[in-house]
């Protein structure tokens, strides 16, 4: 699933894969698409890596943040619990998003 998100957020896009449906590699596939349109090629690279390394719902990916040069926006991969029906969730942050300055 991919959503643009409303003026309260500080994100532009979200990219959420369920491990409820059956079609996950192709979810896995799809996403991968849609973020090489916009992102560089390493950052989709890097982020695809921990996308993939989660065969099935009960293993875990860590929570990581990307920064990607081409677009000057910052990424989110939240951390995807081992749990049945989990999800693998990407939140795109806006380009204005002061997320890391203080």
């Amino acid at each position: 699933m991919v959503a643009g998100a409303d003026e309260d957020y500080s994100y532009e896009a979200t990219f959420t894969i369920s491990f409820l449906r059956k079609n996950v590699e192709k979810q896995k596939d799809d996403m991968e698409k849609i973020l090489l349109q916009r992102l560089s090629e390493e950052t989709v690279k890097e982020i695809m890596s921990l996308v993939r390394s989660k065969v099935k719902d009960t293993d875990v990916i860590e929570a990581r943040y990307f920064y990607d040069e081409k677009t000057g926006q910052y990424l989110h991969l939240a951390k995807s619990w081992p749990m049945r029906g989990s999800t693998i969730s990407l939140y795109i942050y806006k380009k204005d998003s002061n997320l890391f300055r203080t």
